[in-house]
């Protein structure tokens, strides 16, 4: 392998692509235009990056950094959860508990797999029925295998699947970034350079090689944004006063269609607890949860069960739940398991190789979502035969909203993408006058 001259390890050393101002992002940024242009204040901006190792390897300092400069008068938070070592198939099944719950205004992804089988398309269609977010796909970047034939049909074969993640990426709605492009003009531009001199290995990027990554992502923002959008996807609209039935001054009724709403509080609200209804029944008595990120086995990163099933037709607590796995056996990768809520109490216990569902009914898994065997160094080391794991079961509503300031609240997600109504309902006289709301809708085809 070569190595990167040690006299220019800096991405400002060498020559940089020109990144064009493309529709392909500047259509897919309605919600982060909008709110730097007009953004109400008190209006809140989440980013959330999610992926594997290449996602998981980006610097949220340099990214609330970037999105900070953006969005100099809202509050922006970015997150990222990208976990090393899943493809599509997997991380379809984390999504459940790390990114649909989390409802990003913008969405940064990439992932490897899923095509052949389908799942890469299945994951963007579900992401894109379940989330009025601004999306924006990126695909590969250069990999390198120690064989000049070997390299020609990766490169060949990785190009092609670039070309398909950007037509499913296009196909649902979603912007894309052109990394693959621009990382082959940087090599071109500086023939100093070869593959493996952006590379760690023969796929991380070691970091010129992220320095670069996060030129191309950032730029490609800020060039989308520096032009009009020629189709824009609007997937977020907001709703005054002057469209809200004010009940009284204790109560206010609106109409909306979507999954999410979220109010947007001026300045001198009251200290207030509200009664929240959707669709005329107190949301404190849905059963809108979802499942937090399970924790991980020593030595491991990724958590030790996928994907955790809920009941709809089963009421939820705001609980910890522990998993205790024991007898774990390696060679034979068997183990036993309890469940315990820490308001439901004792809740059953399970083995490997069968499907799980508690007593209550509350919580369930397949043994396919279990993670942790193989064991890691660590496990065997130190002799894990029982492992406590913990998650939450936590609600996707506020009710009652605790308001003690302005800011944006998000009253409710995770709804039926559908009509609905929000009855919000205070203990004491409340100036609604100025209230704002923002209804996130995600996009709908007629084929779905």
């Amino acid at each position: 392998m070569s190595a990167a001259p040690l006299y220019a390890q800096k991405l400002s050393d060498y020559k940089l692509p020109e990144i064009t101002a493309d529709t392909l992002v500047a259509n897919h940024l309605d919600n982060l235009r909008r709110i730097k242009n007009t953004g109400v204040p008190g209006e809140s901006f989440l980013v959330q990056m999610y992926g594997q190792s290449i996602v998981a390897s980006l610097e949220n300092k340099s990214l609330q950094e970037f999105f900070d400069d953006l969005l100099p008068k809202q509050e922006v938070q970015v997150i990222n959860n990208g976990i090393g070592g899943f493809r599509a198939p997997t991380l379809i099944r984390t999504a459940s508990s790390d990114l649909y719950p989390h409802y990003p205004d913008l969405l940064v992804f990439h992932v490897y797999g899923g095509i052949k089988d389908g799942v890469l398309n299945e994951f963007f269609k579900e992401i894109r029925l379940r989330l009025g977010s601004d999306v924006l796909i990126f695909d590969h970047h250069y990999s390198f295998v120690n064989d000049e034939g070997g390299q020609r049909r990766l490169n060949e074969g990785e190009s092609k699947k670039s070309n398909i993640m950007k037509s499913l990426a296009i196909e649902n709605g979603f912007g894309f970034i052109e990394v693959r492009k621009y990382w082959k003009e940087f090599l071109d531009l500086n023939p100093e350079l070869v593959i493996t001199d952006l590379l760690k290995d023969r796929v991380h990027p070691n970091d010129l090689g992220k320095d670069l990554l996060h030129f191309i992502i950032k730029q490609s923002i800020r060039k989308g944004l520096s032009i009009q959008s020629t189709s824009p996807i609007k997937k977020v609209q907001y709703i005054d006063t002057a469209f809200i039935d004010i009940q009284s001054s204790k109560q206010l009724k609106l109409s909306f269609e979507g999954n999410r709403i979220d109010a947007i509080i001026p300045a001198g609200i009251k200290k207030s607890d509200f009664q929240i209804f959707i669709d005329d029944k107190r949301a404190l008595k849905s059963n809108l949860f979802y499942v937090t990120r399970l924790g991980r086995f020593p030595g491991q990163w990724y958590p030790a069960i996928s994907s955790i099933g809920l009941d709809d037709n089963i009421e939820y607590l705001e609980e910890e739940w522990t998993l205790n796995f024991y007898d774990i056996d390696y060679d034979k990768s068997t183990y036993k398991l309890d469940l315990t809520g820490s308001k439901t109490g004792t809740d059953g216990s399970g083995a490997s190789g069968s499907d799980f569902k508690s007593n209550s009914g509350r919580i369930s898994f397949i043994p396919s979502d279990v993670r942790f065997l193989p064991p890691s160094k660590r496990m065997i080391d130190e002799k894990v035969y029982q492992q406590e794991i913990k998650f939450e079961t936590l609600p996707l509503f506020m009710d009652p909203m605790r308001v003690d300031k302005s800011g944006q609240y998000t009253i409710v997600k995770g709804l039926p993408n559908t009509k609905h109504t929000i009855t919000i309902v205070s203990q004491k006289p409340q100036n609604f006058d100025d209230w704002k709301f923002k209804v996130y809708q995600p996009l709908k085809r007629a084929s779905d």
